[in-house]
């Protein structure tokens, strides 16, 4: 989690093996959460990248071998 600015925020969840998250935040008042694995969940990556302010970025991930980018 890199962060740059006012009042952001950033919530990592991880459960199982092989879980990646990146966040890097630029700006003022941004929130990004990132909720990976479950009971059988693993291997996922995520890529949050908030340039700018007052951004909402979420993503969930449940299975397996999954990947998500949110900009």
């Amino acid at each position: 989690v890199i962060q740059s600015g006012n009042n952001n925020s950033s919530f990592v969840i991880q459960r199982g093996g092989g879980q990646d998250a990146f966040v890097q935040q630029i700006g003022d008042r941004n929130t990004a959460e990132v909720d990976q694995g479950g009971a059988l969940g693993s291997a996922h990556t995520a890529s949050i990248v908030q340039k700018g302010s007052d951004g909402l970025a979420e993503t969930v991930q449940r299975g397996v071998n999954n990947d998500a980018v949110v900009r």
